[in-house]
Parts: C-alpha cells; structure tokens; sequence
C-alpha cells in the first residue's frame, strides 16, 4: 500500500511540474530530480535514469502541440539537437563524475543570471511597447561577434529571421547534451533564455523548440541508460511519471494557448528564479540528514 501511494504521489507532483515545464519549455527534471531524492528517498542514479526516460513521451506530446501551433522551429531544432543527443550520450556515461557543489553552483549560478535577465528584458520591451530584439548593449555586441563565426545558418520564421553560428550552436548543443545526461535534467531551463536572449527568440517560438530538442536528447540518454545498463531502473517510478508527466502536458498546453507571450517570458524568468530557490534548499535539507 505504501508504494502504491508512493507512486501516486510522484505522479502528481511530475503532474504539476510539467504544466509548468511545458509553457516554459523545460523539461522539469531540474524540479524532479531533487524531489525524488529528498521527498521519496530514492537514489540519486535511479531518479536520473527513471525521469530522463519518462521524460520521453511527455516532451513528445508538448512538441506536438507546439509545432500544431505553429511555435517549433525545427531547422533551429536539429541544429542545436544532433550535438546535444551526442553531449547527452556521453553526460550519462559519466553520471555521478561531477561532485554535486558543483552542480548546485553551475545551476544556480546560470539560472540566476538568465532569470533576471529575461524578466529586465521583457520588462523593458514592455515598456517601449516593442518586441524586437536588442542588440546595442556591449554584451550582445560581443555576442554578435561571437555569433558571426563561420558557417552561419539562417533561420526564417514569418516576417523575422534568425542567424545561428554553427561552430556555436554545435558547441551550446553539446554543453545542454552533457548537462542533460549528468544531471537527468532536460536543459531546457538553459536553451530557452539563450534563444530568448542571444538569439532574439519569441518566447512562445523558443519555449515549443526547446521541448523539440529535449526530444532528441531525452531520447539518446535514456537509450544510453536502458542500454548500458549499469543502473537498476524502476520501471513503476517511470510509469508514474509518464502518467503524470503526459497529463500535465496537455494541461499546460491548454494554459500556455490562453497566456501572451509577454506573460510566457516572465514566467521563464520566474520559473528560473525558483530553480534557484529550490536548488538550494534542496541540497542544504540534503547535507543536513
């Protein structure tokens, strides 16, 4: 009875963080994998393999209703997804290398930065009364540059387009791969405030590419566990979090079709905010028992 409830109770909070994951465009693991650990005693190995696995078919139903709406770019999709399928291929060949400060230092570190910025950015579009992109502060000069290395892609979408270094974009695409295998997070609470940020991204555009990417890369870690196999993977854990998974999807699909996209960018940069908060926490309660 104990683990029935148990299971039930995973699913409902898988439930309830991928309504949020989805209009963001994360994945949630980053929420999940913490939870797991502290909430249901559960090792840490097991709740990295089980929710990047589970993660698969939820991701997939998001990125469907996402590209029903016309908000997935898929050249920009596979261009940054091929290297993070090979990045997350290798990150779950070395689960359990990276002491966790490390980690918890890296996540915090990054969504602080890219929390505020995003939610200083909207704000400020908000406030001028426009979308476009801005591309005149000395750091995004200096990303321009960056950005300008040979071969460039050029991505179209409507009336906008998008220029994307190869070299760069092969290179975030491995760096998000890695952390998604490590870690049994999708990294989506990265690429969507660099699409937003660096890329000059629609929210609603590089929330809908991001969930298409976790796909990919989802897919090559969890094939990695399954077929390396050196951790025992609880394949009820998995069930209840794809039950749960998949039916906040759909719930967060509904959600994000009512919100404006101004409202999607200040949840990113909240939700990253909270990822802070948690992440903290979460390891302190950890170093405590």
């Amino acid at each position: 009875m104990e683990i029935v409830l148990q299971l039930v109770l995973i699913g409902l909070l898988a439930l309830v963080i991928a309504i949020i994951g989805n209009i963001a465009g994360f994945g949630g693991g980053v929420f999940l994998v913490p939870s797991l650990i502290l909430l249901f005693d559960i090792e840490g190995a097991v709740s990295v393999a089980s929710i990047l696995i589970a993660m698969i078919i939820p991701v997939i139903i998001g990125s469907f209703g996402a590209w029903r709406r016309d908000e997935v770019d898929f050249k920009m999709g596979i261009v940054f997804g091929i290297p993070s399928a090979i990045g997350a291929f290798l990150g779950a060949l070395s689960l359990g290398q990276i002491p966790e400060i490390i980690i918890v230092i890296f996540i915090s570190v990054v969504a602080s930065i890219f929390g505020i910025r995003i939610i200083i950015i909207t704000a400020r579009r908000n406030k001028n009364g426009t979308d476009k992109h801005d591309d005149t502060s000395k750091s995004m000069i200096i990303w321009k540059k960056i950005n300008s290395l040979k071969p460039i892609i050029n991505v179209r979408r409507n009336d906008k387009s998008y220029e994307v270094s190869l070299p760069i974009a092969v290179l975030i695409g491995l760096t998000l791969g890695l952390i998604a295998g490590l870690f049994g997070v999708s990294g989506g609470w990265i690429q969507v405030p660099i699409f937003i940020i660096f890329f000059g991204l629609d929210p609603l555009l590089a929330s809908g590419t991001s969930l298409f990417i976790i796909v990919i890369k989802a897919t090559a870690g969890a094939i990695t566990y399954i077929v390396e196999g050196s951790i025992a993977i609880d394949w009820w854990i998995v069930l209840s979090l794809v039950v749960g998974m998949s039916i906040g999807v759909v719930i967060g699909h509904w959600l994000k079709g009512k919100l404006k996209t101004k409202y999607v960018s200040y949840i990113v940069g909240v939700v990253l905010l909270l990822i802070v908060i948690f992440t903290v926490i979460s390891t302190a309660l950890q170093w405590g028992t």
